[in-house]
Formats: structure tokens, C-alpha cells, sequence
């Protein structure tokens, strides 16, 4: 009877854990290190998982720099690196750019945030950069990093993404999402 008993939890086991192999779908324990929206926002620091609507994404580490390969700063200003990694949690295949993310510092004047420099000019992209504009291939994962030219004296710096869905046919204007920041400090 023991045996049976042995043979029948383990069938049920490996029956449950079968059904928790897809690796398109993100299970409840996966979950509960991700950082979701309450009330349409979201904040973390350095390392946290966010959860979007479409991918995860992780801030891994942030730096100033005075240069990234042939990258300079813009004159009086450096460059801050934020390395992050982006995994497609969708079904499908998402377009992504460089202005899904931007940086922000100070208080929310009309200066106090930037674009990726790949936003102004797509030839910027050096080795380790996220480009311009790339595709995240469902249930792919990619790490590279964004580079902004932002005034010199800064430390403290967010990295924010606005979910934006697109507009329905017949439609002017999409809708606004969740919106997520990662904080974190920059030497």
C-alpha cells in the first residue's frame, strides 16, 4: 500500500510540474519577486523586476561616464549608463525604441529628464547599446545598455517606461498604461 501510495504521489507530482514547463507563461511563484502597479504605478531600485503589461524589465546598474566608445557628452554634461534586461513575457514579438525609456533627475521641470542619445541620432550605437529601435522576440531576453547625456553634478537618477497601447482603428490617440520607476544613485 505504501508503494502504491509512493507511485501515485509521484505520478501527481510529475503531472503538476508538466503543466508549469511552459516557458511562454509566468507562474504565481515566478511573480512574487516582480515588482506590479498598484494604481497605475510602480517604483523599484537597482536589481528589482518590474512587470509591464508586455516584459519584464530589471535595471542592473547605472554609471557616469565621460565617454562610451566614440559616444561624448553633450559640452558640460556626462554620460549616465544604465544597464538593464528586458525579457517578452507577451505571445508576440514587440517592437521596441530607445525613447520607451528615458531619465530624469531634480524635480519634473521641463530639463530634468533625456531621451537614450540614440533617440536624436540612431549612428550613436556602439557595442553593448541597445539600438534605437529593435524587436524583443516573445519569450526572448536581452541586456545591453542606455546611454543619456545628462548634466554634470547629478547622483540621484530615475529610469522610467509609460505603457502606451496603441490606437484603435478609428482612433486619434492610444491610451496611457501603467508607469514604472526604477531609482537608483550614479557615481
Amino acid at each position: 500500500m505504501k508503494r502504491l501510495f509512493k507511485l501515485l504521489t509521484t505520478a501527481l507530482l510529475v503531472v503538476s510540474c508538466a503543466a508549469c514547463g511552459n516557458s511562454n507563461s509566468v507562474s504565481g511563484i515566478v511573480d512574487k519577486d516582480a515588482i506590479t502597479p498598484t494604481d497605475g504605478y510602480a517604483e523599484g531600485g537597482i536589481g528589482d523586476r518590474m512587470k509591464t503589461a508586455w516584459f519584464d524589465f530589471t535595471v542592473n546598474s547605472a554609471e557616469l561616464k565621460d565617454s562610451y566608445g566614440s559616444v561624448v557628452p553633450n559640452d558640460g554634461e556626462t554620460l549616465l549608463v544604465v544597464n538593464v534586461t528586458l525579457h517578452n513575457t507577451f505571445s508576440e514579438t514587440i517592437p521596441m525604441f530607445d525613447s520607451d525609456f528615458q531619465a530624469q533627475w531634480g524635480s519634473d521641470g521641463d530639463e530634468d529628464y533625456r531621451f537614450p542619445v540614440t533617440f536624436d541620432d540612431a549612428t550613436m550605437t556602439e557595442k553593448g547599446m541597445l539600438e534605437s529601435e529593435y524587436d524583443l522576440d516573445a519569450g526572448k531576453t536581452v541586456t545591453g545598455d542606455l546611454v543619456f547625456s545628462v548634466p554634470g553634478g547629478q547622483s540621484e537618477y530615475s529610469l522610467s517606461f509609460l505603457e502606451y497601447y496603441a490606437p484603435n482603428e478609428g482612433e486619434e490617440n492610444g491610451a496611457e498604461g501603467d508607469l514604472f520607476f526604477v531609482y537608483f544613485s550614479a557615481q
